[in-house]
């Protein structure tokens, strides 16, 4: 009986080795990273949609629209 649970000890070890770093991976994968950082300031909430100008002269327009993308 003792040997059986030093070996299952053992081999939870050995699959804690394994799952670990795997699990590490996969959660730095899907986080968001420095380039896909959530907006602090909340600018994107106006800013994201394409159509966002301003007029500045009657000839001249400034976009306002941020590609989230770049």
């Amino acid at each position: 009986m003792f040997n059986y649970l030093c070996g299952h000890l053992r081999n939870m070890k050995t699959n804690f080795r394994v799952t670990l770093p795997a699990v590490v991976i996969f959660l730095s994968l899907i986080l968001p990273t420095a380039s896909q950082a959530m907006d602090k300031r909340g600018c994107m909430t106006c800013h994201k949609y394409p159509g966002l100008v301003k007029f500045e002269k009657p000839d001249t327009v400034k976009v306002l629209h941020i590609d989230e993308e770049k």
